[in-house]
C-alpha cells in the first residue's frame, strides 16, 4: 500500500527537507509525498493556514495561482498564459527539493496540480475565464474549452512530467467551477449552485456545436430555470436559502429538460477530452506515472482508461465501505485512493478508518496535510498503519 501525505511548498521551505522528511518518513512511517506543484490562494481564499509545528511561522496566506517549481520557458512559447512563480518563496524549487530528499529515502513523490481554478490567471485574463449564466466572467476559474486555458494546462503538465521524475500526478479542479460566493439576493440551493458553474462563453458554444449538441436549447433551458429563481417571491427565496423548502435537485431537473441533460453531458465530454489530451501528451513523452482524481460518479466508467486512482474522502468508515462497493459495482478493477483529513471539524482519521481501508483493498492512503497536523498526529498515524498490517 502507498501511504503518503499532502505537503505544501511553504512547509518544506520553512522546515527544510531533512526535518520535513524526518517527520514524514521516520516519525509517521509514510512512504510517499504529494507536493503542490501549483496552488490556489489570495482573495477570495478564506482564512489562510494555521501551521501547527512550522519552525518559522504560525500563519500563512498562499498566493493566488502560482507555481512552486522552476518552469521551463520552452514549453510555454506557444501559450498566451504563462506560469507565475511564487514571490513569497522566490526561486525555491519545492518540487526539485522534495524529489532529491525523497530519492535518498526511497520515497515516492506525486505532483499535486490545481488545474483550472486559478484566481490570478482568470482575473488577469478574463477572456480565458468561465462566463457565467449572467454573462459575467468568473475571476477564479479558467474555461477548459478556451484554447489558451487548455494549452497552458497541457504545457504545464508536459513541463512537470518531462523535467521532474514524479511517480504520478494528482489533478484537482479539472472541472467547471467557481469560487465566487453565492450572489446576494438570489435564492441559494443545489440547483442554482449548479447553474452558476456552467459556462456560456463563445468557446463553449462552438465546442458544443462541434460535438453535435443543440446549444440554443441548452442555453434556453438553463436560463429559463434561473429565471424562475430570479423572479422568486422574496419570502420564498428566503425560505429556500434557509433550507426550509425542499427544492428540486439539479439531477431531477436534468431528467425533465433535454437542454440541461445536454449541458451536463457536454461539460462531461469536455473534461474527458482535456484529460484524454493530457494522457496522450504524457504518453508521447514515454513516461510512466499514475493519475489520481476525485471520484465523480457521473464520469466513473468513462474515467477507467484515463485515471489510475479514484479519490474518495468519506467521513466515516461506513461511508468508505459504501463508496468502495458502489465504485467497484461500476468499475470492478478500480483502484481507490483514500484521503484522510486531519483538520479540526472535518477530521476523519481513526484506527477503524485505516483498518476499513485495508479490508476494502484501498491501494493508496493520503493524509491531509503535513503543515496543519499536530506533531502527535505523526505518531498516531504510524501506530494506526502498523496495527492495520497485523
Amino acid at each position: 500500500m502507498i501511504a503518503g501525505i499532502y505537503l505544501h511548498p511553504w512547509d518544506l521551505f520553512d522546515d527544510g527537507a531533512k526535518v520535513t522528511f524526518d517527520n514524514i518518513v521516520d516519525r509517521a512511517g509514510l512512504n510517499s509525498v504529494t507536493i503542490a506543484a501549483t496552488y490556489h490562494g489570495g482573495p477570495p481564499f478564506r482564512g489562510g493556514f494555521f501551521l501547527q509545528h512550522n519552525l518559522r511561522r504560525r500563519f500563512y496566506i498562499p498566493e493566488a495561482g502560482v507555481v512552486y517549481f522552476n518552469p521551463h520557458p520552452e514549453y510555454y512559447r506557444g501559450t498566451r498564459l504563462k506560469p507565475i512563480k511564487s514571490r513569497q518563496l522566490g526561486d525555491y524549487d519545492a518540487l526539485d527539493v522534495a524529489l532529491k530528499e525523497a530519492k535518498e529515502r526511497n520515497v515516492q513523490v506525486f505532483a499535486w496540480i490545481i488545474c483550472l481554478r486559478n484566481e490570478r490567471l482568470a482575473a488577469e485574463n478574463p477572456e480565458c475565464a468561465i462566463e457565467n449564466i449572467f454573462g459575467v466572467r468568473d475571476p477564479t476559474w479558467l474555461c477548459p474549452n478556451n484554447p489558451n486555458s487548455k494549452e497552458y494546462l497541457l504545457a504545464l503538465i508536459e513541463d512537470i512530467v518531462s523535467n521532474y521524475d514524479v511517480s504520478g500526478l494528482e489533478l484537482e479542479s479539472l472541472n467547471f467551477g467557481s469560487l465566487l460566493p453565492h450572489p446576494r439576493g438570489l435564492a441559494a440551493d443545489n440547483l442554482t449552485d449548479a447553474l452558476l458553474k456552467m459556462c456560456f462563453c463563445d468557446n463553449c458554444r462552438r465546442a458544443a456545436k462541434n460535438m453535435g449538441y443543440d446549444w440554443e436549447t441548452m442555453e434556453r433551458d438553463a436560463k429559463e430555470v434561473m429565471r424562475v429563481y430570479m423572479n422568486m417571491e422574496p419570502r420564498v427565496a428566503d425560505s429556500i436559502t434557509r433550507g426550509r423548502v425542499n427544492t428540486i435537485s439539479f439531477i431531477q431537473m436534468v431528467v425533465q429538460m433535454k437542454g440541461l441533460e445536454d449541458f451536463m453531458r457536454f461539460q462531461a465530454d469536455t473534461l474527458i477530452q482535456v484529460l484524454s489530451e493530457m494522457r496522450e501528451r504524457i504518453g508521447r513523452l514515454g513516461r510512466e506515472g499514475s493519475v489520481s482524481m476525485y471520484c465523480d460518479f457521473l464520469l466513473l466508467r468513462r474515467l477507467r482508461e484515463l485515471v489510475n486512482y479514484y479519490i474518495v474522502n468519506p467521513t466515516t468508515p461506513e461511508q468508505l465501505i459504501y463508496q468502495a462497493s458502489m465504485i467497484r459495482l461500476m468499475v470492478p478493477e478500480a483502484k481507490l485512493q483514500l484521503n484522510i483529513n486531519m483538520l479540526p471539524g472535518t477530521r476523519n482519521f481513526s484506527l477503524e478508518m485505516i483498518e476499513t481501508a485495508r479490508k476494502a483493498h484501498v491501494r493508496f492512503i493520503n493524509f491531509y496535510n503535513y503543515g496543519n497536523m499536530h506533531t502527535k498526529d505523526f505518531d498516531e498515524i504510524k501506530v494506526a498503519l502498523a496495527c492495520a498490517k497485523e
